[in-house]
């Protein structure tokens, strides 16, 4: 399992140690002999061909950490030239640097090199990579693992400490990429491979008599040679079968790609946002401004309405008629702040209850509060978070953060009763098929990978990993399926484990497929739209760009500059069309406005409220002292990610 997980990450880890500042190289010859010794200890010579392409500080062998007692010694050479494998010893050759690292099993090996072809001679000697038993002697190693390029014209001879017959010896080769078993006479196998793979799937297990390995010690642990043949012959008939397994998993692949291909395209662009967005222009700015406040907020932010967005419950109800807005001087909190507003709003709640809504009822009990003598009110800094000079004392500060706590959860209430009313509930709601769609698609992946890897003959600890891991983000993600974070986290790892197998075909087109999940993913709405729902946000989105330029209310009625100023604050460009609609030089003449809402320190004071309401709480108690106080003449809340910026609302 561990050198599985270093495989994976052995890529990622060379990168970070900046060992490599070249463009690329490749790895264009491999020599190798492997000579099997009479105490069990394998002693190895080889002889790589580098091409580097630009400035590297030297190379790198990884060398497997299983089956063996360890690497007695490791030793690196600038090779001779034209100097075949065999042809030369390590005595007097240059010898290289070599560290090794063990958290990666790899040995670094500095030799710059800048734009060249270079060859390095490597020797190591291993303790105890064969084994012996009662009845037979066992060598069972991959020679070439973890590397970063492929091998090109890989030769590999192993011999053994005494010459055999071919029916004293038994080879079993695993490759997956078309190596071969060239030669078994003498004392020699020779293994050849036009390309071996970046993983090295060659894996070579090779049976002899026990008596060759005369000075090693006898392992207790009973092998019975039966036994290993029928593992081995039931392996070759898993390789025999492998062309037609990986013909079906690819038939499967080209079945969830139509799928995938299928799923974008219906929604992509569904019906219902295509009609809205042609009869947006149905819907007149005169219309919008005299809808109510908080159906505005709640269609342009597909009902995923922020704590701030409480002002347009505010509004709505200053609209009916059953508030009335003052300004006053704020608490001593915002006077000894430099960055606080100098004034305040004071919302005085002078209507009937008995005709409120239950949302209605709910924002005004939590927000109002009746003094000793006189209406139930609020102010603004009543309910702001911290100034950025509270933040400097923990104490205070975390007063008002848990104050946020609270005002969240009512929020939170306020918006559960907003959606479960009408006409809130009818245009908006959650996208319910999210479940059928989410899940299966797990099912599909999970089912095409692990068949994808039995097809290829991957080992069965790799296959028992990859399903355990999937398994488990699959059960997670399906039980979170309204959040799509967890889906994404599983496709991340079936990416990961889908560019594992070896075969370039079957492999590459899952991964294609795991892309395309992605975008089928972030095409699945999480909130149901109907039409009216999708041409009045559309609607919503264009007139919003227009409330921040302003010039169609430079010449407006006090009274409809102030329906379009609530709304304008409710979409976060308060700022921009307060700027807009004021003329130059005349700012202080603003503030003589009967309407509050059109004064510039109202304004101003409404978006410093909003701003620090628009603080994480999370983030917020466990110390951060973000800019909460902060706030300014251009829509503080505009980052607010529901929003989308000025072309619209919130993606899904």
């Amino acid at each position: 399992m561990n050198k599985w997980l270093a495989l994976l990450l052995l890529p990622t880890v060379l990168f970070l140690s900046g060992w490599e500042t070249g463009e690329d190289y490749t790895i264009d010859q491999v020599s190798a002999r492997a000579q099997v010794l009479p105490d069990g200890d394998m002693y190895v010579e080889e002889l790589f061909t580098y091409t580097f392409d630009g400035s590297y500080s030297g190379t790198k062998r990884y060398l497997q950490e299983e089956g063996h007692n360890g690497i007695e010694f490791f030793e690196a050479y600038v090779a001779p030239n034209n100097q075949p494998l065999g042809r030369f010893s390590h005595e007097g050759l240059q010898p290289l640097k070599v560290e090794y690292n063990a958290d990666d099993y790899t040995f670094y090996i500095y030799n710059a090199a800048y734009s060249a072809t270079k060859q390095v001679y490597y020797r190591y000697r291993v303790d105890q990579a064969a084994s012996k038993y009662v009845r037979t002697g066992e060598l069972d190693w991959q020679f070439f693992t973890g590397n970063e390029r492929p091998l090109a014209n890989v030769t590999l001879d192993i011999i053994l400490p005494r010459a055999f017959n071919k029916d004293q010896i038994h080879v079993f080769l695993q490759d997956r990429r078309g190596g071969q078993i060239t030669n078994t006479s003498g004392t020699t196998i020779q293994y050849k491979n036009a390309e071996l793979a970046v993983e090295g799937t060659a894996e070579l297990r090779l049976l002899f008599p026990s008596e060759f390995l005369t000075e090693a010690p006898t392992k207790s642990r009973a092998v019975r040679i039966e036994q290993i043949l029928q593992e081995e012959q039931q392996r070759e008939m898993r390789f025999a079968a492998r062309p037609a397994r990986l013909a079906l998993a690819e038939q499967l692949i080209v079945g969830l790609l139509v799928l995938l291909l299928i799923g974008i395209a219906a929604y992509i662009s569904p019906a219902a946002k295509l009609i809205g967005w042609v009869r947006r222009k149905e819907i007149t700015p005169e219309q919008l401004e005299n809808t109510d406040p908080v159906l505005i907020s709640y269609i342009y932010r597909k009902g995923r309405m922020k704590k701030h967005d409480f002002i347009a419950g505010v509004f709505a109800l200053h609209r009916k008629g059953y508030i009335r807005i003052y300004e006053e001087t704020p608490q001593k909190r915002f006077l000894d702040d430099p960055a606080a507003p100098d004034t305040v709003l004071r919302f005085v709640f002078t209507g009937d209850r008995s005709q409120l809504s239950d949302a209605e009822l709910h924002l005004m009990k939590w927000l109002f509060r009746r003094p000793a003598r006189g209406e139930p009110a609020f102010t603004l800094d009543a309910i702001a978070g911290p100034t950025k000079t509270e933040q400097r004392y923990g104490a205070r500060a975390n007063y008002y953060y848990k104050k946020l706590t609270a005002f969240e959860e009512r929020f939170r209430v306020w918006l559960s009763l907003l959606q479960a009313s009408e006409p809130f509930a009818s245009l908006l709601g959650e996208y319910t098929p999210m479940k059928r769609l989410v899940r299966p698609l797990m099912a599909m992946h999970y089912v095409v990978l692990l068949y994808l890897y039995y097809a290829d003959v991957m080992k069965w600890q790799a296959l028992a990993i990859t399903a355990s891991v999937l398994g488990i983000l699959a059960l997670w993600a399906g039980y979170k399926y309204r959040r799509k974070r967890y889906t994404v986290l599983f496709l991340v790892f079936c990416f990961i484990f889908g560019a594992q197998p070896a075969s370039d075909g079957a492999s590459g087109g899952y991964l294609v497929t795991v892309l395309l999940s992605f975008l089928f993913l972030w095409a699945i709405p999480r909130t149901r739209v109907t039409r009216e729902a999708a041409q009045l946000r559309y609607a919503i989105a264009s007139w919003r760009r227009r409330l921040k330029r302003g010039e169609d209310y430079v010449a407006a009625d006090t009274a409809r500059l102030e329906r379009a100023m609530a709304c304008a604050l409710v979409l976060n460009v308060g700022g921009s069309f307060i700027k807009s609609i004021t003329p130059r030089g005349s700012e202080s003449g603003m503030d003589t406005y009967p309407s509050a809402l059109l004064r510039p320190a109202a304004v101003q004071a409404i978006l410093y409220t909003q701003s620090s309401l628009a603080v994480s709480v999370k983030s917020s108690s466990s110390g951060s002292s973000g800019d909460s106080g902060s706030y300014s003449s251009s829509d503080s809340c505009a980052a607010d990610s529901s929003g989308g910026g000025d072309g619209g609302g919130g993606g899904d």
